[in-house]
């Protein structure tokens, strides 16, 4: 085993951590101030639109109050004048003088209980034909209240378009039945006066009975007039509360508008006064297509230098790991170098010690090494060296334990858990393993390269404070033991704590043989 050099990806997801969060904040906070203003700019159209709705109502308010104290002063004039000897003169001055004052109200006209006009009509403006069979003409002769009565739109006897009748009844100095003062609106003059509150081209304004006959609406509709019910989203609701205001598609002309109602006084109509989506966000579209390429240009900004930060960073790791492991390496051999070899003993110590373990060290030294390089030269020698490395590094002794080059042409194995007899015998193995590489080699007694290995066990737990340093002196002496003894062999340290107490023994020494 080797050192461990591999690098941390904390930081690298660290930094993902915080870019994604970032990049959700931003667009999670980009949308909730989009969606904000597009609220705010909803809240004051259904704002301007309830107030445009309350100003058309009180608008309607008057103008129906209008048309009523004309029809009360030509109901009177009408009862006034039927004991006249010319009544015709007398109602048509009255007529024409309050037609003059109000000319939203399109006529103004008196019949008698047969229903003969009582007033002579504007040129070219005849709007009744037949009126004693009228619903509203019948309605008045049977009905003893004298109050106005707003009726459902009807088309002019002319054909001069749809007309809203109001009529009233006036009664004879005896009190019976005397006939009928009719007054009557034009729809299309309410459509273009209210035409004057568009300021967009795509407002929606409309005068309905609360039973949801529509009387005018802006922008006119002829073909709706008198017949179209339901224009609110619920009759029920627009009868229960006096104003309101809702979003919905028009059932006319499709346009989505936020719309508000408003009753018109005691009278049973409503206004509804709508402004269009489209005019109400004119502005906020563009300014949200902006703020969006702003975010998504932050977004990719924040995501780009998060890739070539990581990029860096992983560099600069890259960079700090190699150097990390050129410290720690060999750069003949590619195993671990004497720093190495050290700091993996005092991990190794402590943690055979805290799990009650025993360690053992192989100490292997080159036979006559200096001749081999003396005879064949150091590149030669490196040669050797690397072969050894490579077979070490390679078998089981190297997945063993820590395995490093010492220094020079020395090489040192540490070995976790593993009783002194087996310690020995691996030690044996490693011996053969090299001789058996038959490098060959002129200086030494065998003719090829041999290595010669002291090895020594211990039981950190049961050692003193300065048991790895005893442990590497152990090796190292019973190394110099194989070589005094004649090379080519291995010699194992006697130690008091060196193992087990039943794995204890005296000093091996193996040979070629």
């Amino acid at each position: 085993m080797t050192l461990n050099t591999r690098p941390s990806h904390l930081p690298t997801v660290w930094l993902r951590l915080v870019v994604a969060s970032l990049c959700v904040l931003l667009l999670a906070s980009a949308g909730w101030t989009r969606w904000a203003d597009r609220e705010h700019r909803v809240a004051k159209a259904e704002g301007d639109a309830g107030i445009l709705a309350r100003s058309l109502a009180r608008h309607a308010a008057d103008l129906f109050l209008i048309a009523d104290l004309m029809s009360s002063d030509l109901a009177d004039a009408a009862q006034a004048a039927s004991a006249d000897a010319d009544p015709d003169r007398t109602v048509d001055l009255r007529v024409r003088h309050e037609l003059a004052r109000f000319p939203l109200v399109r006529s103004l006209e008196a019949y008698d209980a047969e229903g003969q006009r009582l007033t002579r009509p504007k040129p070219g403006l005849s709007e009744w034909t037949g009126i004693a069979e009228a619903p509203f003409f019948l309605e008045r002769r049977f009905s003893p209240g004298s109050g106005l009565v707003i009726g459902e739109p009807i088309q002019a006897a002319n054909g001069d378009g749809w007309i809203i009748p109001l009529s009233r009844r006036w009664n004879k100095a005896d009190g019976s039945f005397g006939g009928v003062v009719v007054a009557s609106l034009s729809s299309e003059a309410l459509a273009l006066f209210y035409h004057e509150f568009d300021v967009d081209g795509h407002a929606g304004i409309s005068l309905m009975t609360e039973t949801g006959t529509l009387l005018a609406r802006y922008p006119f509709a002829p073909e709706r007039i008198g017949r179209l019910k339901g224009l609110s989203p619920s009759l029920d609701d627009v009868r229960l509360y006096e104003r309101g205001t809702f979003r919905r598609p028009s059932p006319i002309d499709g346009v989505w508008r936020i719309q508000a109602y408003q009753h018109v006084g005691n009278l049973p109509l409503v206004v509804f006064a709508g402004l269009s989506y489209e005019t109400v966000l004119a502005g906020w579209l563009p300014s949200t297509l902006l703020v969006a390429t702003g975010t998504v240009c932050l977004v990719v900004l924040l995501v780009g230098g998060s890739l070539f930060l990581e990029r860096y960073l992983a560099s600069n790791r890259s960079a700090t790991v190699e150097m990390q492991h050129l410290a720690v390496t060999d750069a003949l051999t590619g195993l671990g170098n004497r720093r190495a070899f050290d700091e993996a003993c005092r991990e190794e110590w402590e943690r055979a010690a805290a799990e009650g373990q025993g360690v053992s060290l192989l100490l292997l030294d080159v036979d006559h090494f200096k001749s081999f390089n003396d005879t064949y030269g150091h590149p030669a020698g490196d040669a050797c060296l690397r072969r050894i490395a490579q077979t070490l590094g390679t078998t089981v002794f190297g997945v063993l334990g820590r395995l490093a080059r010492y220094g020079g042409e020395e090489f040192a194995l540490l070995l976790i858990d593993v009783t002194p007899s087996v310690a020995l015998l691996l030690a044996d193995h490693v011996r053969i393993a090299v001789r058996n590489l038959e490098l060959p080699h002129r200086g030494n007694l065998e003719g090829v390269a041999t290595v010669s290995i002291g090895v020594a066990s211990i039981v950190p737990r049961e050692a003193g404070a300065d048991g790895l340093a005893q442990l590497v002196k152990a090796a190292d002496e019973a190394l110099y033991r194989a070589k005094a003894e004649g090379r080519n062999c291995v010699c194992q340290a006697p130690l008091p704590t060196a193992a087990r107490p039943d794995e204890m023994a005296t000093p091996v020494v193996a040979d070629a043989a």
